[in-house]
């Protein structure tokens, strides 16, 4: 398991705190997933060639990974109001992703031929 201290995440360039270390391996590992970038998640300078989109997507990854996903806001003025979030969190890191990662992303299409049809 990679563990950064703050003056790897300092190096980085990236504005995170030594808290969000799993966040960013996290992070990390989905790039490493989903997408065609080539980069070794143990090795810090390959991290840190990684194109802008990809080290700010690593940052809102990490913002939407430790933010509570059930309450947006609430208000109290006479009567308690509360607004709830509709996305879920894969749903706003795949948003980011295609904004960031437009063309690194792998394909998400999957065929599945119909052999029994045509016999």
């Amino acid at each position: 398991m990679m563990v950064l201290s703050n003056e790897e995440l300092k190096e980085l360039g990236l504005n995170l705190s030594e808290q969000d270390n799993l966040y960013l391996e996290s992070a990390l590992e989905w790039l490493k997933e989903n997408t065609t970038l080539d980069f070794e998640i143990t090795k810090i300078e390959s991290i840190k060639a990684l194109p802008s989109g990809a080290k700010l997507f690593l940052v809102k990854y990490c913002e939407i990974s430790k933010r509570d996903i059930t309450i947006s806001s609430e208000s109290v003025s006479g009567t308690l109001s509360q607004s709830f979030f509709d996305k879920d969190v894969n749903k706003s890191i795949e948003s980011y992703a295609r904004q960031m990662l437009r063309k690194y992303l792998k394909p998400t299409i999957t065929f599945y031929p119909c052999f029994k049809r045509w016999r």
